[in-house]
């Protein structure tokens, strides 16, 4: 996910918070999990990666719970 995140907003150049839409909401929406995947909100399963200013993760959440 971060090289697609990196290379999408270089190569595209739109602006971080669309491209991290088009790869967590949107491929979470074709497949149908949108209900608990792709988005932080109350109800959703908490997954999150976090990066630094140059997009290499750093740190990510599953159900809320740190795994690397």
């Amino acid at each position: 996910m971060d090289k697609a995140l990196k290379f999408t907003v270089e190569k595209a150049e739109l602006p971080l918070y669309k491209v991290s839409q088009l790869v967590s909401l949107t491929p979470a929406k074709l497949m149908k999990l949108d209900k608990t995947k792709g988005s932080i909100a109350p109800e959703k399963d908490g997954d999150i990666v976090l990066t630094d200013k140059d997009l290499y993760v750093k740190q990510v959440y599953v159900q809320g719970k740190r795994v690397i």
